[in-house]
């Protein structure tokens, strides 16, 4: 029953905050929140502070959001949460509405690998430009020999100011170490190409399923509205499937026939609005409208 459903931020806010990245993940994996190798290898893999703003740097492993003038990054739990519903393979093609900093993006890309297509859209042309840098200047650093929090703790003890909350997780250390299954996963990322998103500066609003490609799995990162679910849904492919804040529930739509479309309550959740529109710009200085192609296509 929908009734028994607690909200995300209610049931993991505040409980995996981490002083690195490495203790993050493990935080949020020893709560049960980051369930699959491949969820938690991503998370590994990708330093959610490389894709912060500078002045938000300091709250980079906080299970918190990170809000900076045009820059959200939804809470890490609301991230592996999300990414757990979207059961992504290797080689999907997928489409992030919302794309930021380009942090969810990354995490996808190391799941999908250089097989996959990663395509983000954004109304804002700066955080593009934001989301372009950090995702070309990241690395793949992490050390796959580090077995426990307390190695990564040790070796970050320096950078341990970074985080606000330090106090509060003192003693709260995760013993943990990564799965044998993500540490396969991990030696693989290394050994490849990177999945380089490509990000579009444009309005979702305006997007046109007969001008784009069809994805096997969609994101929206902002809050939408329950009318424009099943709009987004017509950029998916037969059997795929999309999630996102509509209303005040984390859905998950998929897609069972080319007229037919299955909703599933994931939780109750609340997220700022997807913009319709650039605040004080005219109609000819809008976001152009966006059509995302394969490589393959253009």
């Amino acid at each position: 029953s929908n009734r028994n459903l607690a909200p995300l931020d209610e049931m993991c806010a505040w409980r995996c905050s981490g002083r690195n990245n490495f203790d993050m993940a493990m935080q949020l994996k020893g709560k049960g929140i980051i369930k699959s190798p491949e969820v938690e290898a991503a998370f590994l893999a990708t330093d959610r502070k490389h894709f912060c703003p500078k002045e938000m740097e300091r709250f980079a492993y906080d299970d918190r959001p990170i809000r900076h003038g045009r820059f959200h990054m939804s809470a890490p739990h609301i991230y592996a949460s999300s990414l757990e519903i979207l059961d992504l393979r290797e080689g999907d093609k997928f489409l992030c509405v919302g794309s930021g900093s380009g942090y969810f993006c990354t995490l996808v890309g190391n799941i999908i690998g250089p097989t996959g297509i990663n395509h983000g859209i954004e109304i804002f042309g700066d955080v593009v430009d934001f989301a372009n840098e950090k995702c070309l200047s990241y690395e793949f650093t992490y050390d796959i020999t580090a077995t426990t929090n307390d190695d990564a703790s040790q070796d970050n003890k320096s950078s341990s100011s970074n985080n606000s909350s330090n106090d509060a997780y003192e003693g709260k250390k995760s013993r943990q170490a990564p799965s044998d299954g993500a540490r396969k996963i991990l030696a693989h990322i290394a050994r490849q190409h990177p999945n380089v998103p490509q990000y579009l500066t444009g309005n979702c609003f305006e997007l046109r399923p007969q001008h784009n490609i069809r994805y096997d799995r969609i994101y929206v990162a902002a809050g939408a509205p329950n009318s424009m679910c099943e709009a987004l849904g017509e950029f998916l492919e037969i059997g795929g499937c999309l999630v996102g804040p509509f209303g005040d529930t984390l859905l998950k739509v998929t897609r069972r026939s080319p007229t037919s479309f299955s909703r599933e309550i994931k939780g109750h959740v609340s997220f700022a609005p997807l913009l319709t529109h650039l605040e004080g710009k005219g109609k000819e200085e809008e976001a152009p409208q966006a059509v995302m192609s394969s490589e393959e296509e253009e």
